[in-house]
């Protein structure tokens, strides 16, 4: 699994005291996908909420292969963007 930092900030920086961004971020694969294991994962969202402190989101993702990828719908604040990512095998933390 690859970890990857999503770093949301308002336009005036404020981060703290109630001034955080709120909202959520769903992850989901395009398509089924066989694992090592020979199991099958499904192409099912899974929410990660934004933390009320501020500070940075972290998610597990699994790497990519060739035939898919990784949907993120990020919905900050009634903003709405949605994007599809590939995602390394790292061990380091990916923004």
């Amino acid at each position: 699994m690859t970890r990857i930092r999503f770093r949301f900030r308002r336009p005036d920086g404020l981060t703290d005291g109630g001034s955080s961004p709120r909202g959520l971020v769903v992850c989901s694969p395009t398509s089924r996908v066989v694992q090592k294991d020979e199991s099958i994962m499904l192409p099912l969202p899974f929410v990660a909420r934004l933390p009320d402190d501020g500070s940075d989101l972290l998610v597990s993702l699994q790497p990519t292969g060739r035939d898919w990828c990784w949907t993120i719908r990020e919905q900050v604040g009634g903003y709405t963007h949605v994007r599809r990512v590939i995602v390394p095998d790292s061990v380091q933390t990916l923004d």
